[in-house]
C-alpha cells in the first residue's frame, strides 16, 4: 500500500524536475571577458580612463596598471621616460603597440622608451607573454644586466630597435641591449640591435640559458669590453634566420660577433661579417668562438672578420657543422689562421650539398681533429 502511494509521488517529483531543467536551459561556463584596448600619449594623464583615444594615459606603466592579461596598449609616437630602476615594468600578458599618430588612426611611426642613461628601458617579469611592436628602446643604463631590456618571460619584438643601451657597471655586466634570463623565450622579428655596450659579455644581447630566435634582424655596431661583441649565448638555444651579425667589437676579449659558451646555436641563411676581436692577448675568433656543445651554419657567410688569432671562427671544445657556407676574406693579425682554428678536442665538419662549402684563409688544425 505504501509503495503504491510512493511511486506516483516520485514520478511527479521527477517530472517537475525535468520541466524546471528544460525551462532553465542548459548551463554554460561564464564567458571570458573581451580583451580591452588602452591608450597612451605624451599629452595624457594616468588619472584618465585611458580607455579611449580622447582620454589616454601619460605613461605606459599607468596603462599596464589598468590592463588585464590579454589586453592591448596603443602608444602614440613620442618619447616616454620614467623614474626608479626602469621606464616600463611589464607584469601582465599584454601587447604594446607603438607608433600611432595622435588620434590613434594610423600606425606609421615609432614610439620611444628612453632610459635617459640612468635606468633600464623595460623589465619583463617571469610567467607573462608580451608582444612589443614599433618601439625604439634607447639610452638604457643599468647597474647590472640588461640595459635596454631584461626579459624573464616570453617576449616577441617586432619592427623595433634597441640603440645606445649599456650594462657596464659593475665591470662584468651582461647584455647591454638585451638580457634574456634562463626562463626567457625571446623572439626578434625585423628588429635592429645596435650601438649597445656591455662590460663583460654580450653587448648586443646575452642569452643566459633561455631560448632566442632572430629573424630578418640586424645586430651591429655593438661593443663589449670582454667577449661577444654582438651576442653571447650561455647554455641557451639560439636560432638566427635571414639576419646579419656585423660590425661588432670585442675590445679586450674573444668573439667580436658571437660568443657561444655551451648550448646550441643554429644560423640559417645569414651573414656574420666585419666583426673584430682586438685583444692581442686573448683575441680569438673575429666572428665566432665556440666553447662546448654545438654550432650549425646553414647557407651562411662568414666574411671580413678580424682578430689577433683565428680571424673567422675559433672552436675551442665544441662541434661545428657547416652546410653550404662560405668562409672568406677573414684575417688574423697574429700568427694563427685567418679562417678556422680547431683545437684537439673540437670537431669541424664541412658538408657540401647543392653548393660547395668554401673555406679561404686556411684551417688551422691541432692534433688532426678537423675532417
Amino acid at each position: 500500500m505504501f509503495a503504491k502511494k510512493l511511486f506516483p509521488r516520485l514520478a511527479s517529483i521527477l517530472l517537475i524536475g525535468m520541466m524546471v531543467s528544460t525551462l532553465a536551459g542548459p548551463v554554460y561556463a561564464a564567458p571570458s571577458l573581451a580583451a580591452t584596448t588602452w591608450y597612451v600619449a605624451t599629452t595624457g594623464n594616468d588619472s584618465n580612463s585611458c580607455s579611449s583615444p580622447a582620454s589616454p594615459c601619460l605613461t605606459i606603466n599607468g596603462a599596464i596598471g589598468k590592463a588585464a592579461d590579454g589586453d592591448t596598449i596603443f602608444v602614440a609616437v613620442g618619447t616616454y621616460t620614467g623614474a626608479g630602476t626602469e621606464v616600463v615594468l611589464i607584469n601582465k600578458s599584454v601587447t604594446l603597440s607603438g607608433g600611432w599618430n595622435a588620434s590613434f588612426t594610423t600606425q606609421s611611426g615609432m614610439s620611444t622608451i628612453d632610459g635617459q642613461s640612468t635606468r633600464s628601458g623595460l623589465i619583463i617579469n617571469s610567467g607573462v607573454t608580451v608582444t612589443l611592436e614599433r618601439f625604439t628602446i634607447q639610452n638604457g643604463n643599468v647597474n647590472g644586466n640588461g640595459g635596454g631590456i631584461y626579459n624573464a618571460g616570453t617576449l616577441t619584438i617586432n619592427n623595433s630597435s634597441l640603440n645606445n643601451n649599456q650594462a657596464t657597471s659593475p665591470a662584468c655586466s651582461l647584455g647591454g641591449g638585451i638580457y634574456n634570463q634562463n626562463s626567457g623565450v625571446l623572439t626578434l622579428n625585423s628588429t635592429t640591435v645596435s650601438a649597445n655596450n656591455a662590460g663583460c659579455y654580450g653587448a648586443g644581447m646575452f642569452n643566459d640559458g633561455g631560448t632566442v630566435t632572430l629573424t630578418d634582424s640586424l645586430v651591429s655596431g655593438n661593443t663589449v669590453s670582454g667577449s661577444g661583441g654582438g651576442i653571447t649565448n650561455w647554455n641557451g638555444v639560439m636560432n638566427v634566420n635571414n639576419s646579419r651579425i656585423g660590425g661588432n667589437t670585442a675590445s679586450n676579449g674573444d668573439a667580436g660577433g658571437i660568443y657561444i659558451y655551451r648550448g646550441v646555436v643554429t644560423i640559417n641563411n645569414s651573414t656574420i661579417d666585419s666583426n673584430k676581436a682586438l685583444s692581442t692577448f686573448n683575441g680569438y675568433g673575429g666572428a665566432i668562438e665556440l666553447v662546448g656543445d654545438n654550432l650549425i651554419l646553414n647557407n651562411s657567410t662568414v666574411s671580413n672578420n678580424m682578430s689577433y688569432n683565428c680571424g673567422a671562427i675559433y672552436n675551442q671544445t665544441g662541434t661545428i657543422k657547416i652546410y653550404n657556407g662560405t668562409i672568406a676574406t677573414n684575417s688574423s693579425t697574429g700568427t694563427t689562421s685567418g679562417g678556422i682554428c680547431n683545437t684537439y678536442v673540437g670537431t669541424v665538419t664541412l658538408w657540401n650539398s647543392c653548393e660547395p662549402t668554401v673555406v679561404l684563409g686556411a684551417v688551422l688544425v691541432w692534433n688532426d681533429r678537423q675532417h
